[in-house]
């Protein structure tokens, strides 16, 4: 009952001390550093000191485990082919181009799908003043945590994926974390998703799937005053009853970005900025408001 809040977003140390008002923070792992060789995990060396980290400040911490940026290269010499896509311009207005494998190549499911299960046991396995730590794990299927396989279309068209096949293949995606996290627990961990890409289909998955239900809401998160708030918001909110009335348990997440010190709209009063992007992230029923550090 009292996880809900602020927390951090982006890395960096994170102690009471620094941080006295926020609830937690995020621990977001990248998989070359965690799979360094095929089939050598470094869960510990990537994830134990953090979590002690949380104990020792009592801070909670929700997890994710990104593919892309940073996938090891050992997957493309298994077999995974290598996807060229333009570069592009991130949050923090620099232009990056990264490797992206084919997520429908067989190789790399095998890959990916032995990954989740080896960080399941990870956690499984913890101890319990380490494990009551984590509030729960978001599923990242494609480029970061957000919801499409690439953030520019690959150059060669054979390795281009339709929404539909997508969608398939982020919800084969959510039933190996399921597995993973919460068959053997003495409390299950519950599982996030990224609600803005989702369909009806995936809504049906969900609730047909899950007890406690976890949704990215980025576009509440990032300001205030979105593109299309009203049929987001009735579209939210008409999930949201139907979850409650099948006796469901939600709760959402979403984060500010660099754009807090980048773009007009908030760099000219970032205080002001945050304030109304507070209200507005409440009044979109978010939960958990993640803050860059810097911030």
């Amino acid at each position: 009952p009292d996880c809900w809040g602020v927390y951090t977003w982006g890395g960096g140390r994170i102690d009471r001390a620094a941080y006295p008002h926020i609830k937690g923070f995020p621990i977001t792992l990248n998989w070359a550093n965690v799979e360094p060789r095929n089939g050598q995990f470094a869960f510990e060396e990537s994830l134990g000191k953090s979590l002690r980290t949380a104990h020792e400040n009592d801070f909670y911490v929700h997890l994710m485990l990104w593919v892309v940026p940073n996938s090891p290269q050992w997957l493309y010499e298994n077999g995974v082919p290598k996807v060229d896509a333009p570069a592009r311009i991130n949050p923090f207005r620099r232009e990056v181009k990264p490797d992206y494998p084919y997520y429908f190549d067989e190789d790399y499911k095998r890959f990916f799908h032995r990954l989740i299960r080896a960080f399941g046991d990870y956690v499984r396995n913890l101890p319990p003043e380490l494990q009551s730590r984590v509030l729960f794990v978001q599923s990242a299927e494609g480029s970061t945590g957000d919801g499409q396989p690439y953030k520019s279309q690959p150059t060669n068209p054979k390795y281009r994926i339709s929404p539909e096949q997508w969608s398939q293949f982020r919800m084969e995606t959510w039933e190996v974390y399921r597995q993973a996290f919460q068959k053997g627990f003495d409390r299950p961990i519950p599982l996030l998703v990224n609600n803005d890409a989702n369909g009806k289909e995936e809504h049906e998955w969900l609730l047909k799937n899950l007890d406690v239900i976890g949704c990215k809401q980025g576009m509440f998160s990032h300001g205030y005053h979105i593109s299309e708030e009203q049929d987001r918001i009735a579209e939210w909110r008409a999930f949201l009853a139907k979850a409650q009335s099948l006796g469901k348990t939600v709760f959402t997440r979403g984060e500010q970005d660099g754009e807090w010190n980048i773009c007009g709209w908030s760099k000219q009063n970032p205080e002001q900025a945050f304030y109304w992007s507070g209200i507005y992230a409440l009044h979109c029923g978010l939960d958990l408001w993640n803050i860059p550090a810097d911030a």
